[in-house]
């Protein structure tokens, strides 16, 4: 079983070696990742990419997360073919000792991005992954 609540806080990880843009701008997703990680619940954050690959991660499970997101995404555009829904804006699976994972898309000109969480009960506030998905679409751009 996952034992969330003995990690250690998050810290930045260097950026994955596939990342194609500027310093400046992982120094950015850094940031962006930073605050939304901010939450002392927080076990790992990162954004990655449409094939589940992190660009910028925090924690200690970033990795796996990461992966999780093209699943996630997976997921969305299914829904979306199934039953009547607009675009997803985010998906939230708890697990029964409240173990949470918040996604969240990030649209950007050229690319699909995705920031997810994991944190000890309720992710991070929806307008807080709202605006950081729109910063992060803006630092990408």
């Amino acid at each position: 079983a996952l034992e969330l609540c003995a990690a250690e806080p998050p810290t930045i990880s260097e950026p994955a070696p596939n990342l194609s843009a500027t310093s400046t701008t992982a120094t950015a997703l850094e940031g962006i990742l930073a605050r939304v990680a901010a939450n002392a619940d927080t076990r790992a954050a990162v954004i990655a990419d449409e094939l589940g690959l992190p660009i910028v991660a925090l924690g200690e499970h970033a990795s796996s997360l990461a992966a999780l997101g093209s699943i996630v995404g997976d997921a969305g555009q299914r829904a979306r073919a199934l039953l009547p829904m607009g675009a997803i804006r985010g998906f939230s699976i708890a697990d029964e000792n409240s173990a949470t994972i918040t996604s969240w898309p990030i649209t950007a000109a050229d690319a699909t991005l995705m920031i997810l969480t994991l944190t000890v009960g309720p992710g991070p506030a929806d307008e807080t992954l709202r605006l950081a998905a729109l910063e992060a679409a803006s630092a990408v751009a």
